[in-house]
């Protein structure tokens, strides 16, 4: 049963290639996931958008 839905979502078989390197659009610019150093503030992080681990800095009492 699944091979034949498999069989019937992707009709060619599997090449084994790899995925295309990224090439940003004229004007396009890239995220910067992470600082590069440790953010120990929770107001820093929730500006840098980790909301979740700001929340859990707060729940554990790390603001400075």
């Amino acid at each position: 049963m699944i091979r034949r839905l498999l069989r019937r979502l992707f009709p060619h078989h599997a090449t084994g290639g790899h995925i295309p390197e990224y090439r940003p659009r004229p004007g396009e610019q890239l995220v910067i996931l992470s600082p590069g150093r440790r953010i120990d503030d929770p107001g820093e992080a929730e500006a840098l958008g980790m909301t979740a681990d700001a929340r859990r800095m707060r729940r554990r009492g790390d603001q400075p």
